[in-house]
């Protein structure tokens, strides 16, 4: 640098330290100008010394530090001095850094002195940054433990209590003043500490302990737990006391153990007979009272005799076929099926059976229910004998039949459906099937569903219909075809079976069962309450959760919990939230990613309502639907691919009818020429006409040849016959059977092969592809031009390339070749037509042969089509 005038000359011992610090050291003056630097500018901040000296240092400062650094500087001016100022200056590279300066004025000179701070103001904020984190992380703490609805609370080692949350000083009904420093015993109004407490117990053995104890004075059952908390060296320090009102489930207890009279009383005035079977022994342990009088047995016989004994016997209705049916619905889920059964007296009757087997505690069991069908059975067969008696009999059974089109409209109902449904026959012949089902979503599916079944068979399946007035009953419905005149029909056999369905909930709806049916399932089930907190959740939903939010979920908790802020938290609180609200069943599909990739559940919301129809919580069911949906996707793409396959099949018909008429056309005309004698033709000019019909007629044999070759590769019938087999032969076959073509339009071909190169591939479809290539260039060619071919080898592949000099393509013209399309045909440059078949059927050929082809083309310059082979391994 060069020292002004105003500078004092540095002496260089002085000089010398001036540029050994390393704290940035400056001289300006006051039009905003440094004067002199040392090197440690030039380090921190990346200029160059002319850049620095060139302008003013204000210019470097950040524009958010403008006004106070104006403020420093007039200070200086005002004062001569000053310390401890920071501003940011940038970079060359366009950061900013902190600088901390002390200045003094000296001679109308600025002498200051600066350091980088920048690490210790990023220190600074990471340090601001942490308290806030910090206290936000308590105040959460402290809303999370005030969140919690049951009890909890901690007390020092004197069963002082130390604090409870805030449903401790609500169960309590005490403030934390009247609570805190108390003995736990003093605030239930005890003297002494209690023998069987949890915490008591705690201070002997230092373990969690649990104790469920009635308290008269509050006149409740509770759930007291008590952990330890141990300090640094391992000695017990604290005591967690955690408490819960279990007072509704003791009365739940009492009341399922005061109900078994009364399941068993359900069940004895149903009108099916009802037996249970021990699975493991086949020993009958229960009949109902509908049985006895069914089959006109006392209990005490009903209870030793099998089932062979009450059946009509060889060949079709003996022990073994029974017990062949009850393993089925063991392994395959409940069976209905109809029997012959016999009656003390030794009659005959028919029955329906319908067995299911159950897991109850520690027992196997197999439910039976039968239904004397005699009715339906002289009802069907009344059916079949006359109309009259048909009107008669169905009016007067007691099931309800419905006869209704493939579409759902209704044609006829009996009395019963009419009594059932609470419609006029009126009303209901103008109504459609789907008007009385409330589950009917897809018409659709159904109608498909109608037309599968089987001419004769008849299929059960179980429904709900809805009254006229909203009221909602379960039925079993027997349908099939039958023939109405000329028409196809659906008659429907349909019984209200409420008093069935509640027996079979009586008995399959105990506690054990319950709970082992849904501990085994792989389904996902649980229940909230209606602030969304578990009530239950069995072990496939614990291990769900578990997977989806990386924590332990406990009863009591919020299912959905601190996670509301996340997306999939969020849509769970709006689906429960609608549920509840709407107290609609409501169903979902929703995107699932676990640790394991992602998957897609289906689940299924149903609102649960007590007496008073006030939704209380939800029932959830989740599944697994990913493969069902992989399933759905591939019927979809295999659905598109057919409808694709159409499309190219019509379009091809479609070019195919047009390059036919051309040439017949041209048939035609030159046939009539030569037929008409005022034409006069001379043998030139007829030797002319014939050469051009056979020209016309060896395009249209290889049109035709090829939409062959392409149906044959279409239908898989066309499989390569791959032999060992020298390339330049097959190169010169498709030249020579060209040769006429060419010569007709004056073009020269030139080959440029390399010898003895051979290929593993079928002779004939490699002609194919290149005769192709060699008659697509022709046809692209100016008359007098050429078509040029050349054979090489470039280390495993064999290339072919065959160049002609006539119009070219567009970019456009590239990109829709090797596929079918009407609206991108061609002609040649004397009018000959191009379907793109050839094209397609190369493309084929090659990727039979491990082959690629491909096209270099420039619009006006012409075309070059270049195929590659694989050479044999024993050629490389």
């Amino acid at each position: 640098m060069k020292p002004t005038n105003q500078i004092t000359q540095i002496h260089p011992d002085e000089a010398f330290f001036f540029e050994l610090s390393s704290d940035l050291l400056a001289v300006s003056s006051q039009d905003e100008k440094f004067l002199r630097f040392n090197r440690s500018w030039e380090h921190l901040l990346g200029y160059k010394t002319e850049d620095l000296l060139r302008g003013k240092y204000i210019d470097l400062v950040h524009p958010d530090d403008l006004e106070m650094t104006r403020n420093a500087i007039q200070k200086i001016n005002n004062e001569g001095k000053l310390t401890g100022f920071v501003n940011r200056y940038r970079k060359s590279d366009g950061n900013y850094v902190y600088l901390e300066w002390s200045a003094d004025m000296h001679n109308g000179l600025v002498y200051s002195i600066a350091r980088d701070v920048t690490k210790l103001k990023e220190a600074e904020r990471e340090l601001k940054e942490s308290f806030v984190k910090l206290t936000e992380l308590k105040d959460f703490q402290d809303a999370l433990f005030n969140s919690i609805t049951d009890v909890i609370g901690v007390q020092d080692l004197r069963h002082n209590v130390l604090m409870y949350n805030k449903a401790g000083y609500d169960f309590l009904g005490k403030s934390p003043d009247d609570v805190e420093g108390k003995k736990c015993f003093h605030l239930i109004d005890n003297d002494e500490q209690c023998a069987e407490c949890a915490t008591s117990r705690l201070y002997q053995t230092e373990k969690p302990e649990h104790v469920e104890r009635y308290f008269e004075p509050m006149n409740k059952w509770l759930d007291v737990r008590a952990y330890p908390v141990f300090d640094q060296n391992g000695k017990l320090w604290r005591i967690i006391e955690h408490i819960r009102d279990i007072s509704p489930f003791k009365q739940s207890q009492k009341e399922l153990l005061d109900s078994q009279e009364y399941f068993l009383a359900v069940i004895d005035s149903i009108n099916d007979a009802v037996f249970v079977d021990e699975a493991s022994t086949g020993q009958v342990i229960y009949v109902n009272e509908t049985c006895c009088r069914m089959y006109g047995y006392p209990k005490e016989e009903m209870l030793e005799m099998n089932i062979e004994a009450i059946s009509a016997g060889p060949p079709d209705y003996t022990q073994t076929r029974a017990i062949d049916m009850l393993v089925r619905a063991k392994d395959e889920g409940p069976q209905m099926f109809e029997w012959l059964a016999k009656k003390a007296d030794g009659t005959l009757f028919p029955v329906e059976v319908n067995a299911c087997y159950a897991e109850i505690g520690k027992g196997a069991y197999y439910i039976v229910s039968v239904r004397d069908i005699s009715k339906r059975k002289e009802t069907e067969e009344a059916l079949i004998k006359s109309e009259e008696k048909y009107r008669q009999l169905v009016d007067q059974a007691a099931e309800m039949l419905f006869l209704h089109d493939m579409n759902g409209n209704l044609l006829e109902v009996n009395l019963a459906a009419c009594y059932q449904t609470e419609f006029s026959r009126e009303e209901l012949l103008s109504m459609n099937v789907f008007d009385i089902d409330p589950d009917a979503h897809d018409r659709d599916d159904l109608t498909n569903y109608w037309k599968s079944i089987p001419h004769g068979e008849i299929i059960t399946i179980e429904v709900k219909h809805r009254r006229k007035s909203g009221s909602i009953y379960p039925a079993e419905v027997s349908i099939g075809k039958i023939v109405v005149g000329k028409e196809v029909s659906i008659l429907a056999l349909a019984r209200d079976i409420s008093a069935r369905k509640n027996a079979e909930l009586a008995l399959l709806t105990g506690k054990a069962n319950l709970e082992a049916v849904i501990e085994n399932t792989e389904d996902l089930i649980w229940s909230v309450d209606a602030q969304m907190n578990i009530i239950f959740a069995n072990s496939a939903f614990q291990n769900f959760y578990k997977l989806v939010y990386g924590h332990e979920l406990s009863p009591g908790q919020s299912f959905v919990g601190s996670n509301e802020t996340s997306d999939y938290g969020k849509r769970w609180w709006n689906l429960c939230t609608q549920t509840v609200e709407s107290a609609e069943r409501n169903m979902v599909e929703l995107e699932t990613y676990l640790p394991s990739g992602r998957f897609i559940y289906e689940f299924v919301l149903n609102p649960i309502k007590n007496q008073l129809s006030e939704v209380s919580g939800i029932a959830i069911s989740g599944r697994n639907i990913s493969l069902r949906k992989e399933r759905e996707s591939l019927i979809r793409k295999s659905n598109e691919d057919l409808k694709k396959a159409n499309i190219e099949k019509d379009q091809l018909m479609s070019i195919i009818a047009h390059d036919l008429r051309s040439p017949f056309t041209t048939f035609l005309g030159f046939t009539e020429m030569l037929l008409d004698p005022e034409f006069n033709l001379n043998e030139t000019k007829t030797k002319e006409i014939l050469k051009m019909l056979r020209n016309s007629a060896l395009s249209t044999f290889r049109l035709i040849e090829n939409l062959l070759e392409w149906t044959r590769i279409q239908r898989g019938v066309l499989q390569p016959e791959r032999i060992y087999t020298d390339f330049e032969s097959i190169v010169n076959a498709a030249i020579a059977s060209l040769a006429e073509v060419a010569r007709s339009k004056e073009i020269t071909i030139e080959k440029e092969c390399m010898r003895n190169r051979h290929i593993l591939a079928d002779s004939n479809m490699m002609e194919t592809v290149i005769r192709n290539l060699i008659s697509n260039a022709i046809k692209f060619s100016y008359r007098n031009s050429k078509v040029v071919i050349q054979c090489l080898q470039e280390g495993s592949k064999l290339r072919l390339l065959v160049m002609d000099f006539g119009t070219g393509m567009s970019e456009d013209t590239k990109a829709g070749l090797f596929r079918i399309d009407p609206s991108k045909g061609m002609s040649g440059t004397e009018g000959e037509r191009s379907s793109g078949l050839g094209l397609l059927i190369c493309k084929e050929l090659m990727e039979m042969h491990e082959g690629k082809i491909k096209v270099v083309s420039r619009l006006g310059k012409g075309s070059t089509f270049i195929l590659e082979l694989p050479v044999p391994e024993f050629d490389t």
